[in-house]
């Protein structure tokens, strides 16, 4: 990092310290409201992979048979208070109401209740109180502080983090707070396990290893293995953190890209500007037009229904996952009626 991305690091990681002290020492309150919490998040600014994490969590639990709610903070959502994205029936809001994140989510766990508020506290009792939930899984949690947890996961993406190389929300010591933390994507780095290894040594807490891989290509028509891909030619559209990963996930599926079209993170799509991207796509020869899960909802009604344009689905896949979800299942005190022994 450069003197002015470093001295401006240095300011705002002063102030988020001042704020951890007085929730440390008391002066705060951390509110406990008697439901197991488990928040998911990180220490930089996106592209982590928090949402397919906390996805692929909520149906660890379902499948052990506890109920789960997802609260989420709806970021850039265009509504205000505490909303229920989605109940046990169906979605009850748009993607621009809900929030990106959120109503992917939601899309993705039928039946589970999704709830976005910016104030933790007051969701997470509105979720309490209507749902009756086992556990509360709490997405992009690890900055708030107000609504205490039964288990912090922080999610790493860059080795680079560890020695602070990397513009971070807040510094790397407090990683202290975690309980666990999953180093993401490992997948595009040849020495992983000794990553995991240094990583182990600096955060003096359990360190686990995930990857996501490339599962299937859909619309809300068609699905098709992402091996469909292999040796055809592609284009990709997408508005998300660090578009690296995607790239690299469709060259896992043995896809060669051609052309791109990114833009920033939770970018908004018109008519416009997709006719434009349908336009050359079709004077092209590529195959496919490829876009995120996310993206999809958003972009899919300026879609016309002959061009081939599918969104890919990953799979989480965590090295040693039964032991990473032993240690979420144990401190959340999900326990099956069997599994106490008296």
């Amino acid at each position: 990092m450069n003197f002015a991305i470093r001295s401006l690091q240095t300011c705002y990681h002063f102030f988020i310290q001042i704020r951890n002290y007085l929730y440390n020492h008391g002066l705060f309150r951390v509110t406990n409201i008697l439901v197991p919490v488990v928040s998911v998040g990180n220490i930089s600014f996106g592209g982590t992979g928090k949402t397919p994490m906390v996805i692929w969590i909520a149906q660890q639990i379902q499948k052990a048979g506890f109920t789960v709610v997802i609260l989420s903070r709806g970021y850039k959502r265009r509504s205000y208070f505490t909303k229920v994205v989605s109940d046990t029936e169906k979605i009850r809001l748009s993607p621009r109401r809900a929030g990106d994140e959120p109503y992917l989510i939601a899309h993705k766990l039928p039946g589970v209740p999704v709830i976005v508020s910016r104030n933790r506290v007051r969701g997470a009792a509105k979720a309490k109180k209507r749902f009756k939930p086992d556990v509360i899984l709490l997405d992009d949690g690890f900055q708030h502080r107000r609504l205490a947890r039964t288990v912090d996961i922080v999610l790493l993406d860059s080795p680079e983090a560890l020695h602070n190389n990397v513009f971070l929300r807040e510094p790397l010591k407090n990683l202290r707070r975690a309980d666990v933390v999953v180093f993401t994507k490992y997948d595009l780095y040849e020495n992983a396990a000794d990553i995991q290894g240094e990583m182990v040594k600096t955060l003096s807490c359990p360190v686990f290893r995930a990857r996501y891989k490339p599962a299937f290509i859909r619309n809300d028509e068609k699905k098709h293995p992402a091996t469909i891909l292999d040796k055809k030619t592609v284009w990709l559209v997408a508005g998300i953190a660090k578009p690296e990963y995607f790239r690299h996930t469709i060259k896992q599926a043995g896809a060669h890209i051609s052309r791109e079209f990114i833009y920033r993170d939770h970018a908004r799509y018109s008519r416009w500007r997709m006719r434009r991207i349908i336009r050359k796509f079709r004077n092209s020869s590529a195959n496919y037009l490829i876009t995120t899960e996310k993206d999809w909802h958003k972009l899919k009604r300026w879609i016309p229904p002959e061009t081939p344009c599918y969104y890919l689905d990953i799979d989480v896949d965590i090295y040693r996952a039964s032991l990473f979800l032993k240690l979420i299942f144990d401190a959340a005190y999900l326990y099956k009626t069997e599994d106490i022994i008296e």
